[in-house]
């Protein structure tokens, strides 16, 4: 990693990969080396993971992982983009993308999140042969919708392995409504949400100074740029623990709260589909069939398979289609009618 993200030369061969990374001495300017993409389940799974036994938390580990897997290839095949020609103006494809992924289980608050940071190199190989840096543009257009994206994949996935069901829930006036796994409490939720909290904490009293010294509430953008400072200002030090460690220390959390073996809570949000669920997933049209990819995985890969490099114009409706193309295969009702409400809104390129 060193190789690449920090000297940019094969880590093989110790042949340059392109020019070297600019060096700056003003201490303003730093080379861009990578890109981070951080792809985190929701609450709720996250929660579900936690207090399963284990089969259960290794059934949700996979579900994220081949969510992930199939996020990284729509990345790899329809965002990834280098620069040619004169001061770079001709946009081409590449043969991938070198990256590395990292899981992690927790906040810094010590609750349930299950995520994986995926740090993308700012070395590229053209369709030549040649090294060049990424075109950054392109990746900081596509983070909401790889985001959205990863959300109906990761749905998609689980509600074909167990019998879980989806529906949106309310996260409060500032907040967008989630999808979140059926029978996951609420009083669970906010209990394994310490960060959440304290940000929102945060967030009031910034709010009330800001009115108080402006006499409006401030705009979505002004707000949004609060959160992002309030979220660095009231980050602990991060303290890795054991993973048997964690889920040690949830199971308590969990059965001091509700009086309830973990367990229990778990088998909670998958009771209601226990017996009929993987039978009906198996039977509904668009389900695991043919060469054994899930109907969704199958239309991103056919999104994602279009050779040529499209023009700019064109790149909003390929990206809304390839989320159309997951809402029209998700195995689970509730996620497929959101994603055909809201995919165009929310694709971006």
């Amino acid at each position: 990693m060193t190789a690449v993200f920090r000297d940019g030369i094969d880590p093989l061969t110790d042949d340059a990969l392109g020019r070297p990374y600019s060096r700056f001495d003003d201490g303003k300017r730093h080379a861009v080396v990578g890109f981070d993409l951080t792809f985190t389940a929701p609450k709720s799974v996250s929660v579900l993971w936690a207090l399963a036994d284990d089969a259960t938390r290794v059934i949700v580990y996979d579900a994220h992982r081949a969510a992930l897997a199939s996020s990284l290839e729509f990345v790899e095949h329809r965002v990834i983009r280098t620069r040619i020609g004169e001061a770079g103006r001709h946009q081409v494809r590449t043969r991938g993308m070198v990256a590395a992924a990292f899981d992690h289980w927790d906040t810094r608050a010590g609750d349930p999140n299950l995520h994986t940071h995926v740090v993308i190199a700012n070395k590229v190989q053209g369709l030549d042969g040649a090294w060049r840096s990424l075109d950054g543009r392109t990746v900081h257009a596509a983070v909401v919708t790889v985001s959205e994206l990863y959300d109906a994949l990761l749905a998609d996935e689980l509600a074909r392995r167990l019998p879980v069901e989806w529906s949106m829930r309310d996260r409060g006036p500032r907040r967008n409504p989630a999808f979140e796994v059926d029978r996951i409490g609420d009083d669970l939720l906010a209990h394994f949400s310490t960060r959440a909290e304290a940000i929102h904490c945060a967030e009031q009293e910034w709010l009330a100074r800001f009115e108080a010294a402006h006499g409006r509430a401030p705009t979505r953008v002004e707000a949004t740029r609060a959160r992002q400072h309030l979220t660095r200002a009231t980050r602990p030090p991060k303290t890795v623990r054991p993973l048997a460690d964690l889920l040690a220390d949830w199971t308590n959390r969990a059965r001091a709260l509700t009086g309830l073996e973990p367990h229990d809570l778990a088998e909670r949000a998958l009771a209601r589909r226990l017996r009929a669920g993987v039978a009906r997933a198996r039977r509904r049209p668009g389900g695991a069939r043919g060469d054994g990819r899930p109907g969704a995985r199958r239309r991103v890969d056919a999104a994602v398979g279009v050779d040529d490099v499209e023009p700019r114009r064109r790149r909003r409706p390929l990206l809304q289609a390839a989320a159309d193309g997951v809402a029209r295969g998700a195995a689970c009702p509730a996620q497929r009618h959101h994603l055909r409400g809201h995919s165009g809104v929310r694709a971006t390129g």
